[in-house]
């Protein structure tokens, strides 16, 4: 005859074991219809993330140009100004 004690041990050993896992088993293989859904929110969220950053890109493209056409301008005036104080000094 076996102890008793020991029988209920070995029960909920099993019963441990069985829990451990079930939870494994449902960590490691989400069910499909929650893993698409959740997928589905990145993906949209991504989009949005990379809208914004075509339309930033955008505008530092109009500056930068805006910049460039500044500084031409700039170079020009200097230019005419230095012209003009080598004319003053003859």
């Amino acid at each position: 005859m076996t102890n008793p004690y020991y029988a209920d041990m070995k029960e909920l050993k099993r019963d441990a074991d069985r829990r451990v896992l079930f939870s494994m088993l449902t960590i490691a293989y989400p069910k499909p219809n929650d893993g698409f859904h959740i997928r589905h929110g990145c993906v949209n969220a991504f989009e949005e993330e990379l809208k914004e950053l075509h339309e930033k890109v955008a505008e530092e493209a109009k500056s930068r140009k805006k910049m460039v056409d500044e500084m031409k301008k700039m170079r020009e005036d200097i230019k005419l100004f230095k012209e003009l104080c080598i004319e003053g000094v003859r």
